[in-house]
């Protein structure tokens, strides 16, 4: 997947939060800082130097910025970790067994922490009570109720309601009983922290690591990013290696380097209004859905850094067959089903009607978010085609919010971070932040909790979906991770383990 950056592509930072959280401060200009990472004279390089937050801190589960959540993946595993096709892979822990409400997970007996000291069931439930309270970990744990240590080496997860996707929650960090309140615990991880007097901080290869993966790097650099506005162009010309941006952020840039597009778990969507009268009707819900090219809208408002969903789950999820995935696109048979449900074209006009009433409808988008911007005006157009007459109401952020309270929408663009379990509880949650106009005594919602439960196939709730579509999924929106041309980079990447394949890298020319 590997592009060569001639384009026009967006810049920003993909961090959620830039405040910071009473940790150590700037010790030096970070326009100097970590330069023994990059050389004047034209020589290799020989160390790495990835980002990060001095005005955050490294503690797991008390960052607040993604840069440094990614940091901390290199000094503490998890239990699991998620891959790129979103699938839980055993890191710390040998298996997960769900059993109702329960998840039993068998821990490794061979890990030690770099104190020396053998991983054991009571650090994990220590652990787990931190990432309970942690503001990166604590959303994702919202199903999972308490856990405890049944033997040494075994976990009992409890869990609200049953899930049988719950596994994909305990990504949370590890980290040895007792030391979690430090400024740095004590993990397992690849690296251990070392800063300097001077205030340059690097990660040291951990001699205590189980067999994991190797890495060619005996450390690593670390370049303070906190005052700087822009840091793209500090990969161009080697300052960083790599550098994760999220393209609907900010206008576009010319840059020089490569590229691998890391896929998101958030889903853009077009909400429907379940009180609007022509939404009330599925034929006319089914012919929006296959009025819409979503190849097109993600070439058009996304510049092709998205991937087209005919599904609420994202498209490279392993749980979906491939014929769940493709989205299909029919304007014949979206026209097909708006003449069957009566809707015709009446004196010439261009706008459908059925018994004298227009197939009018209000699409409501936030006028400050350009992509979706651009998504919603794709998405005017395209049912246009088929006869629907589509008013855009652009507005601002907190009007676009009460509107949607108030339900004073036809259809809406939205967009949602599904959690790691692929939860739809924003959708179909009695507190779901995207849960305007969907009836949720629908069949789609008892479909998705028979889904969760284990008492449904994923093959049954994507058709019941399909068929009701209590709203309209269009695609997942993906980053870009930037990296200069010295790295050879190698394998996949997650979005929740950035440098999950950092085992792979090596520098040209080393």
């Amino acid at each position: 997947m590997k592009k060569r950056i001639t384009a026009l592509l967006c810049a920003a930072v993909l961090l959620l939060g830039l405040a910071a959280c009473g940790g150590q401060q700037p010790t030096e200009d970070p326009s100097n800082a970590q330069t023994t990472a990059a050389t004047d004279d034209g020589s290799k390089k020989t160390v790495i130097t990835l980002p990060y937050m001095s005005a955050d801190v490294l503690n797991p589960f008390k960052t607040q910025s993604h840069v440094n959540k990614d940091i901390a993946d290199l000094l503490f595993d998890s239990l699991f970790q998620i891959d790129d096709a979103f699938e839980a892979v055993p890191v710390l822990a040998v298996e997960a067994t769900p059993q109702g409400d329960t998840l039993m997970v068998t821990l490794r007996e061979d890990v030690r922490f770099s104190s020396g000291e053998l991983l054991t069931a009571r650090d994990v439930v220590y652990s787990f009570q931190l990432a309970k309270e942690s503001p990166l970990f604590a959303p994702r744990l919202g199903n999972v109720f308490s856990a405890a240590a049944d033997a040494d080496h075994l976990v009992r997860f409890t869990l609200l309601a049953p899930d049988v996707f719950a596994v994909n929650c305990l990504d949370f960090p590890v980290v040895q009983f007792s030391t979690g309140e430090e400024e740095m615990p004590v993990g397992t991880g690849r690296f251990l922290y070392n800063a300097s007097k001077e205030g340059s901080v690097r990660l040291l290869r951990n001699e205590n690591t189980a067999s994991f993966d190797e890495v060619a790097f005996d450390e690593i650099a670390l370049y303070d990013i906190s005052q700087t506005v822009n840091a793209l162009p500090l990969v161009e010309i080697g300052q960083l290696t790599c550098y994760l941006l999220d393209p609907s952020r900010r206008s576009a840039e010319k840059v020089g380097g490569s590229m691998e597009l890391v896929h998101m778990n958030n889903l853009v969507f077009c909400g429907f209004n379940s009180e609007s009268e022509a939404l009330q009707e599925k034929a006319v819900r089914q012919a929006i859905s296959y009025a819409v090219n979503k190849s097109v809208l993600v070439s058009r408002a996304y510049a092709d850094v998205a991937q087209p969903t005919q599904t609420p789950f994202h498209p490279l999820w392993s749980a979906l067959d491939a014929n769940m995935q493709t989205p299909i696109f029919d304007t014949e048979r979206a026209n097909e089903l708006l003449e069957e449900a009566g809707y015709v074209y009446e004196g010439g006009t261009k706008v459908r009607s059925k018994e004298g009433e227009p197939l009018s409808l209000r699409l409501l988008v936030n006028s400050e978010n350009k992509p979706r911007l651009a998504a919603a005006k794709s998405l005017q157009e395209m049912l246009s085609v088929v006869g629907f007459g589509v008013a855009l109401e652009s507005i601002d952020y907190n009007s676009y919010v009460a509107r949607l309270k108030s339900g004073g929408f036809d259809l809406y663009l939205g967009e949602v971070k599904l959690p790691a379990d692929m939860s739809l509880s924003a959708f179909f949650g009695e507190e779901g932040s995207a849960n305007y106009g969907i009836d949720l005594s629908g069949s789609v919602c008892t479909g998705y909790n028979e889904l969760r439960a284990g008492r449904t196939e994923m093959a049954t709730f994507v058709k019941v979906f399909v068929q009701e579509l209590p709203f309209l999924p269009l695609c997942f929106r993906d980053a870009c991770l930037y990296y200069t041309g010295e790295l050879n980079y190698e394998g996949s990447v997650s979005e929740n383990a950035l440098y999950s394949n950092i085992y792979t890298w090596s520098l040209k020319g080393n």
